[in-house]
């Protein structure tokens, strides 16, 4: 079973191979986790606020098999407290520019693994409603947190996600920001060869290729992949015969083998 465990975690599409990704889901708000006691804060599951079942879209894109750079927009409901001063829930609009590092990145863990964690931060606005005129409802926000995409398929997977917010003017709150949701990668990505067959589905990703050979060449037109003839028949690939002197049937010594004892 460990061992199960241990290949399925590297058995899909690196992140360069589809560049793009978007995401949606719900976003979870702590209005309550204070700078001073933020960690304190946040096992305390019971200030956080659950938005829609859809309330938190990304989009994003990698940079290169490390950085990528992306973009979040959330929704949300912050219920009454001392924070808002308001009678009834105020409505919580976020949104952020990110910068993320990803460790399954062929340095820390392999790009193609299915468990790909990263550490981000971000800058952003944040609106919260008051009903109080004098009040400032716009807030410029920095942000620092840690995630991780669980890749069930090449192209689709789970997203996991915790960041501590810091509002930069004299109103402004100290917050925890969850998320979890669904995340789909898209885009070809990489074509070293430029023959309009991406990387991870091209068998020669450094030769100009074919559809038909799964992107691996045939540049005489014989119907083979080139490197592959046989012109001797006897089971050896040219490329690792010994002798092709065109004696059918031989182990590539040019020795027939007729009753076949090797």
């Amino acid at each position: 079973f460990l061992m199960l465990v241990l290949s399925a975690l590297t058995m899909w599409a690196q992140n360069s191979d589809h560049p793009y990704k978007f995401g949606f889901g719900t976003s979870l708000i702590d209005y309550n986790a204070e700078a001073e006691s933020y960690f304190k804060d946040v096992i305390d599951t019971g200030d956080i606020e659950f938005g829609p079942a859809v309330s938190r879209y990304t989009f994003g894109g990698t940079l290169n098999k490390s950085f990528s750079l992306g973009a979040a927009l959330s929704l949300n409901s912050i219920k009454v407290n001392a924070k808002t001063g308001n009678t009834s829930s105020s409505l919580f609009v976020d949104g952020e520019i990110n910068l993320n590092y990803h460790l399954a990145n062929d340095y820390i863990l392999k790009e193609s693994s299915c468990f790909a964690p990263y550490v981000f931060g971000a800058v952003g606005v944040n609106y919260l409603e008051n009903e109080n005129p004098d009040v400032e409802t716009i807030f410029p926000e920095g942000k620092l947190g840690i995630g991780t995409d669980i890749w069930v398929t090449p192209l689709f997977g789970f997203n996991l996600q915790s960041a501590y917010v810091r509002q930069f003017n004299e109103q402004g709150n100290d917050y925890a920001h969850h998320s979890i949701g669904l995340v789909i990668r898209f885009g070809k990505g990489a074509d070293n060869d430029g023959d309009g067959i991406p990387n991870w589905e091209d068998a020669c990703p450094d030769k100009a290729g074919i559809i038909q050979f799964k992107g691996c060449p045939d540049t005489d037109n014989d119907g083979k992949i080139d490197g592959t003839t046989d012109i001797d028949d006897d089971g050896l690939r040219d490329a690792v015969d010994a002798n092709t002197s065109g004696v059918a049937g031989s182990n590539g010594l040019g020795v027939l083998d007729a009753d076949k004892d090797g």
